[in-house]
């Protein structure tokens, strides 16, 4: 949904019920006979400022690699800063570079 799909669509690509995805992703606070009351958060996607799993890339550091790559920086400075391994920008730079071989606008020269 974040990249534009409806949300019928996302349900049925994620295999859940259009219903079950509207009571999970804003969170809620649920009423139970046996456990009382309690608080369901809210679905947090993969890679967001929220996740904070330190797996996946988040937005903020994805901004700063096409920042590094636009300027001309090489990966090692960049990873870096970011305290992140090397191979970590180069995949991310590799893996979501436009059709064109651009990522974040400026045009590659792999280096990795």
């Amino acid at each position: 949904m974040s990249q534009g799909m409806q949300n019928s669509a996302a349900c049925r690509q994620v295999g859940v019920n259009r219903k079950t995805e509207q009571r999970w992703r804003p969170g809620r606070i649920v009423n139970d006979a046996k456990r009382g009351e309690y608080r369901s958060d809210p679905i947090v996607p993969p890679g967001s400022a929220a996740d904070g799993s330190g797996r996946y890339l988040s937005d903020q550091e994805r901004i700063v690699i096409a920042d590094g790559v636009r300027a001309g920086r090489s990966k090692r400075p960049i990873a870096g800063e970011l305290g992140r391994s090397v191979s970590t920008v180069c995949r991310e730079v590799l893996r979501n570079a436009e059709a064109s071989g651009e990522y974040g606008g400026t045009p590659l020269n792999s280096g990795c």
